[in-house]
Order: structure tokens, then sequence, then C-alpha cells
């Protein structure tokens, strides 16, 4: 009993720790998912191809994958994530929402996305999205949540060199379980 009184104040103790600082981590077991520390928007807004995932239900199938991102004048982004289901000539999915900073570093940012692929069937989505690593050129990226739960390599163009890849999943490893990553189909691709 007493050992489980004392595990509950340290966990209250860390939280009200945690509360107190900025912080751009957040606790993976033993490990923390860090953000970058600064993003230009202006400079991140545009086309992004998936070159790997840690597959999400709501994009099983997916061939083709694309996020735009658009800024909007209140500061937030507008998304249009496309994808071709079960292969690259297949049906085009569209799915839009709208990424919310959740401080000044363009880092963070609150997801909300209505997925309504199927007829009938329509669900509010929310996410985390942390940028976690960003080259200085904005050619590539590596977006997860503070749990280090999901994982998206990011690209400008379709294909992403191997050294850039085997350089951000090795920089990932540490804080997302990137045995789960999958390639992304980029070839054959009709893009809207």
């Amino acid at each position: 009993m007493k050992s489980t009184l004392a595990l509950i104040l340290l966990v209250l103790a860390s939280t009200t720790v945690s509360a107190q600082h900025d912080v751009s981590v957040a606790p993976v077991g033993r490990v923390r998912v860090a953000s970058v520390k600064q993003v230009d928007l202006k400079q991140y807004v545009g086309r992004w191809y998936e070159v790997a995932s840690i597959p999400q239900k709501s994009t099983l199938g997916c061939h083709c994958a694309t996020a735009d991102y658009s800024l909007l004048p209140d500061g937030s982004l507008k998304i249009v994530n496309a994808c071709r289901l079960n292969n690259p000539a297949g049906e085009l999915l569209v799915t839009e929402g709208r990424a919310f900073p959740q401080d000044t570093t363009n880092a963070k940012f609150k997801v909300n996305f209505v997925l309504s692929w199927f007829p009938g069937f329509r669900r509010l989505f929310s996410s985390d999205y942390w940028i976690t690593s960003l080259s200085p050129d904005y050619g590539s990226a590596v977006v997860s949540n503070p749990k280090g739960s999901t994982m998206w390599v990011l690209s400008r163009t379709p294909k992403m060199e191997e050294k850039t890849f085997n350089r951000l999943v090795k920089v990932s490893q540490s804080s997302i379980n990137v045995g789960k990553l999958k390639y992304q189909n980029q070839r054959g691709c009709a893009y809207p």
C-alpha cells in the first residue's frame, strides 16, 4: 500500500513539474519524443509525399499518399490528405482537416479531420501532430505524436534518397518504434 501511494505521489509530482515548464518533449516509456525547436510555416506549407509511415487504420490500403498544407489567415493550416485505394490507379480518397499550432514554435499541432471516405460514414478525428525532424531546406521531415505511436517520413518529392531516409529513421529510433514503419508506394501514381 505504501509503495502504491508513493508511486501515485511521484506521478502527481512529475505531472506538476511538467505543467510548470514549457518543455518540447513527452514521455514514451523511458524515452522522450521531442519536437524541433522552430518551424517557419511559410516554408513548411505545400505538398509533402509520404515515404513511409507506421500504418494507421484510416490509411490502410493507401498508395501514393500526399499531404498538402496551406496557411490560413488565423495562423492554422488547412490540410488535404489524398491517396489511392488498393493500388496507384485506385479510387482517390481525400480528407480535409485543420492543424492548430499549440505554441509559438509552430512545431506542435492539434489536428482535426472529419473522416467521410465511405457513404454514410462520418467521424471526427483529432490528434497531436509533432514535427520531430526537419531538414534545413524543408525537403524532408518526420512527424509523430508525443507518445511516439505514430510516424510519417515525408519528402517534397515522391522518392527520398536512401541515406536521407536512413538518417531520419536513425534519429527517430530512440523515441519511436521504427520497426513498425512501412514504405509507401509512390510508383506509377496519378496525383490529384
